[in-house]
């Protein structure tokens, strides 16, 4: 951040020079031309700051690290393109600018995927991102000559110059102002959802109004006008209630006043046809709508964010994923086919050598029951027995899934709730070098009756923030999906404490957990969730566990799991035998 602090710092002292020149006469700008330069200078490299952070690691992505060194020079570039005249050294200067707005959007884009949409003013962040490759389009249309959509000049600069201000510059302030009220203050709020929304839109409402008809532009315009309103109180909120820093309060209060005037002067202005006002034409709204906007809103209000950097309850990149791909299929002999298992050390027999190391502010391992305990810590002594039950509306969805993990060999979910499937399993060490994590163990589950696998998986832990999760990634083609759950404890009474495992978020903690889509150009958060419950049954016992999946938010399965240790009281010693040769790992 303090990098990009630097840069913003640079950026306004050279337009500040530039303002001086501009008011003697020196160089042939436009008020709205030396506006403008404010965004590449000063407002995009702040709020590039509040975004492009290090990974966990310390160390700056690929395109955080081309960021680095591309912004200054794709600033100062611009800067000399707009002193130009339109043609085609102006249009060449202004490339190395259009570089930063797509990487940018790339930027907004990968943080979208790997989110998987949470959090709506992540959300602003990401469209604020997402809006500066738009506004460098029409602006390099703009410097090169050329009308894009066969726009005058002047209506393609202002577009430009609405991306990279209404877009841009609004949405990340109102991003910053969400991640302020939820970090301090009501953790949901439908207000403040709304106000989010409105602005995240307003570009694309304003140029739908345009298009459409002076009706739909006034309908339009004061419905942006509202929402820009809303943001001033929560701005004004904030500043009031929350915010510490003197200046940065000072700040945020002249934001959302200049906000006010601003988004008075658009309404009337969209309302010209029916509110006549003398002298209210795009020259006076360029000197004060423009003003208000570029100076008092967007300046003041990055530079006050940029101070307090309200936290993000994103953490930074950095989920340790596997590399583990496999080909058309994956099959029950996957790890011994790729050459993955580790013969070195101790042979395992559990998933994680003592349950300990999952202890956490939400788990202790201390108080699980002793069999639930045992079954992670000896799983390769285990037998298990499942149950599906799918849910109505989603049963043929079901068999026509299991009809291609059958032929992929992973993933193979059983079908018939009337015929419980006995589940043999086998645990085994993979090579940390091919998988990309820590301790990685394999967990091949086949079915007894034919030897077909069900889940081929390798099993890891991360931490993040002190708390440690399970991470678990499933071979499948081009790929690999990944669950990371959170571990807690679960009370049952007379029934002494169980666990409960998801990849399901709460307000507030574990950010990592999810279900992804791994591959080598980056991680896809899906839209699935898991969440298994194991208890201790008293009356057998045996332990139980119910594993429930959901698309979006319907559970479409539910698998019930009946474990116990030693060999399962129907298999016979013909079984055993089949089951030794389903154990492939």
């Amino acid at each position: 951040m303090a990098l990009f602090r630097g840069f913003g710092t640079v950026g306004l002292l050279v337009w500040l020079f530039l303002a001086y020149i501009f008011l003697t006469d020196s160089v042939g700008l436009a008020v709205i031309e030396w506006l403008f330069m404010l965004a590449p200078l000063v407002i995009v490299p702040l709020g590039l700051g509040l975004v492009l952070v290090p990974g966990r690691d310390g160390r700056w992505g690929p395109v955080g690290r081309i960021l680095r060194w591309l912004l200054p020079i794709g600033s100062l570039c611009l800067v000399g393109s707009l002193i130009l005249p339109v043609g085609t050294w102006a249009g060449l200067l202004a490339i190395p600018w259009v570089l930063v707005g797509v990487l940018s959007g790339l930027v907004g884009l990968s943080r979208c995927l790997e989110r998987g949409g949470r959090r709506m003013e992540e959300w602003a962040v990401d469209v604020a991102l997402g809006y500066l490759p738009v506004g460098c389009a029409w602006l390099l249309s703009y410097r090169w000559g050329y009308p894009l959509l066969g726009y005058y000049p002047e209506v393609v600069l202002l577009t430009a110059v609405h991306f990279h201000f209404a877009g841009f510059g609004a949405a990340m302030v109102a991003g910053m102002t969400g991640r302020c009220v939820r970090q301090h203050g009501p953790s949901s709020s439908l207000a403040l959802t709304t106000v989010i929304v409105v602005v995240m839109l307003g570009p694309p409402l304003v140029a739908a109004g345009i298009l459409w008809s002076m009706w739909m532009e006034a309908i339009c315009g004061v419905l942006l006008a509202l929402g820009m309103l809303g943001l001033a109180l929560w701005m004004l909120t904030a500043a009031v209630r929350w915010v510490q820093q003197r200046v940065s309060r000072v700040l945020l209060s002249v934001a959302a006043l200049s906000l006010v005037v601003s988004m008075a002067l658009a309404v009337l202005y969209a309302l010209r046809e029916w509110v006549s006002i003398e002298g209210l034409d795009i020259p006076t709204m360029a000197r004060v709508h423009g003003v208000a906007n570029a100076v008092g809103f967007s300046l003041a209000g990055m530079v006050a964010w940029s101070w307090v950097m309200p936290a993000s309850w994103i953490p930074p990149r950095g989920i340790p994923w596997s590399r583990l791909a496999a080909g058309r299929r994956v099959g029950p002999d996957f790890f011994q086919r790729r050459d993955l298992l580790d013969p070195s050390g101790e042979p395992v027999t559990g998933l994680v050598d003592d349950m300990s190391a999952y202890d956490s502010p939400a788990f202790s391992a201390e108080v699980l029951h002793p069999a639930i305990r045992e079954f992670y810590e000896k799983t390769d002594n285990a037998w298990l027995t499942v149950t599906p039950d799918w849910q109505p509306g989603f049963r043929l969805g079901g068999r026509l899934f299991v009809w291609f993990a059958r032929r992929v060999g992973q993933l193979n979910l059983p079908l018939e709730p009337e015929r419980p499937e006995e589940v043999a399993s086998c645990i085994a060490r993979v090579r940390e070098d091919k998988d990309g994590r820590r301790g990685v163990r394999a967990w091949v589950r086949t079915t007894r009756r034919d030897g077909a696998a069900i889940y081929v998986a390798a099993y890891a832990q991360h931490q993040w923030a002190g708390v440690p999760y399970m991470n678990i990634a499933f071979p499948l083609p081009l790929g690999n999906m990944t669950s990371v759950l959170h571990l807690r404890a679960w009370a049952r009474e007379q029934e002494g404490d169980g666990l409960i495992l998801s990849t399901k978020t709460y307000e507030g903690s574990v950010p990592d957990a999810g279900v992804y889509w791994v591959s080598r150009f980056g991680a896809v958060r899906l839209p699935l969730n898991e969440t298994i419950r194991i208890w201790h049954e008293p009356g057998d016992g045996s332990v139980r566990a119910t594993h429930d999946m959901w698309f979006f938010r319907w559970r479409y399965l539910r698998l019930t799991y009946t474990v116990g240790a030693g060999v399962p009281p129907s298999v016979s010693e013909s079984s055993e035998g089949t089951s030794g040769s389903g154990d492939s790992a």
